[in-house]
């Protein structure tokens, strides 16, 4: 007879269940929070480079400021200066003769008041005294109204004077605090970029990742992509080519370069890194013959990068190289990659794609397609709710997604047609449009 149930030891197999249920519920947090959220993966990835860009533009404006030193120290002495004039004995008199005069004419206004009572109580005396017949009273009450009238009169005279005199006086005043006042706008506004990119750099250290969407009950939609295309509809992270697409269209707030920085929440600098790398690369002569004499070429991984920077500077429709290619690479002469090389150095936009703001960002959104209206399957197709892969599979908007022939939606840009993937987005345009022969801002 073996041993009774109550008397076994079962610690070992408590052990093992205890493990296990440990290790389940361990795989099952980081199964959620973690494999199923790669979104907060792009997040974290677009906080670093948000606040690379901010810390950039701090230094800007602090390099901006520090040109300005010699100005800056002269408005500092003229401020100085006024605040000097500001304590002097002169100015302390000044003040004392505006208090007293404050005071002289309350005083004053307080006697007229007085002084308009006393003559609506003799008034009514006199009236009284009138209806009732009684002329000898209402002659007294009538000679009092003169005598408060001339009184009325005589402070009223006083009371303009010292109006006058302490008109006078306060403008001196506001003559001498309007030096300093000035002194300390110029200094204010020197410094207001440093002010406000410092408030943008740590806003942007003050960042959590957190999943959003757009619940769109007209469409019949909910959209989620904004969780990894975190800045799609954020000012500062165009493409370098749609900055100088408007700076080119010009008009109205796009004047200068200061005023297409201020538009595209860049700096100015960055406009003109913009111009300098887009003159290298995309204003080239197709035509050139590859038998031309001292042609270089360069390796493949040259010619990736350099389409890469054609598709960033040149536009949807890549650029007008100066190069060939030859062999699978691409052959210039010596002077051109030269200057495609020195063009390179003055590139500073490092924003991945994901993290670019939508082109045409202004037009095609901002107020004629608001995200939180249209959300982004409208136009773009694919599933809006979805935020990983399937079947533990990397999320690739379904280009390599197993289930794609499920997808009742599938992504426009990645079609493909008879085994050619084409981008077939612009199609949509038609759902609402369909009546219009002509759209002003076509994406390409």
């Amino acid at each position: 007879m073996g041993t009774p149930v109550e008397r076994q030891n079962l610690s070992y197999w408590f052990f093992i269940l205890a493990a296990l249920l440990a290790l389940s519920t361990l795989w099952a947090v980081y199964d959620e929070a973690v494999s199923r959220r790669p979104w907060k993966k792009y997040q974290d990835k677009f906080f670093a480079v948000d606040q690379a860009k901010a810390k950039a533009e701090l230094e800007y404006a602090k390099k901006q400021v520090e040109a300005k030193k010699d100005e800056l120290a002269g408005l500092q002495k003229e401020l100085d200066a006024a605040n000097k004039d500001l304590g002097s004995a002169d100015v302390a008199e000044l003040n004392r003769r505006k208090f007293a005069l404050e005071l002289e004419v309350k005083d004053a206004e307080q006697n007229i008041a007085f002084a308009k009572s006393d003559l609506d109580a003799a008034y009514y005396q006199f009236r009284q005294k009138k209806e009732h017949g009684d002329e000898k009273s209402a002659g007294g009450y009538q000679e009092t109204l003169g005598k408060i009238n001339v009184k009325v009169a005589h402070i009223q005279g006083t009371l303009a004077g010292k109006q006058a005199e302490l008109a006078e006086v306060t403008a001196k005043l506001n003559e001498k605090s309007a030096r300093k006042y000035e002194a300390e706008r110029k200094i204010a506004a020197i410094n207001d970029p440093i002010t406000e990119a410092d408030r943008k750099y740590r806003a942007s250290q003050d960042q959590s990742s957190a999943l959003e969407q757009y619940w769109l009950p007209k469409l019949g939609r909910v959209d989620r992509c904004q969780n990894c295309h975190v800045a799609i509809d954020r000012c500062g992270y165009s493409a370098p080519w749609d900055v100088l697409a408007a700076k080119a269209k010009g008009g109205p707030g796009l004047e200068d370069d200061a005023a297409v920085a201020k538009k595209f929440c860049i700096t100015p600098a960055n406009v003109g890194s913009y111009a300098t790398v887009s003159a290298a690369f995309c204003e080239g002569d197709p035509a050139i013959p590859a038998d031309a004499p001292s042609l270089v070429c360069k390796d493949g991984a040259t010619l990736e990068r350099w389409n890469e920077i054609g598709r960033l500077y040149c536009g949807p429709h890549g650029p007008v190289p100066k190069w060939l290619v030859k062999d699978g690479k691409p052959c210039a002469e010596k002077s051109v990659l030269d200057g495609l090389e020195a063009a390179l150095k003055a590139k500073d936009y490092d924003i991945p794609y994901v993290f670019q703001s939508h082109p045409i960002r202004d037009e095609l959104l901002g107020n004629t397609h608001p995200v939180g209206k249209f959300g982004c399957t409208a136009c773009h197709g694919g599933q809006g709710p979805q935020t990983k892969g399937v079947a533990h599979a990397k999320f690739e908007h379904a280009e390599d997604d197993p289930y794609w022939e499920e997808w009742q939606d599938p992504l426009l840009s990645k079609v493909r047609v008879w085994g050619h993937k084409m981008d077939l987005t612009t199609a949509s345009c038609n759902k609402c449009h369909a009546s219009d022969q002509h759209l002003a801002h076509p994406t390409g």
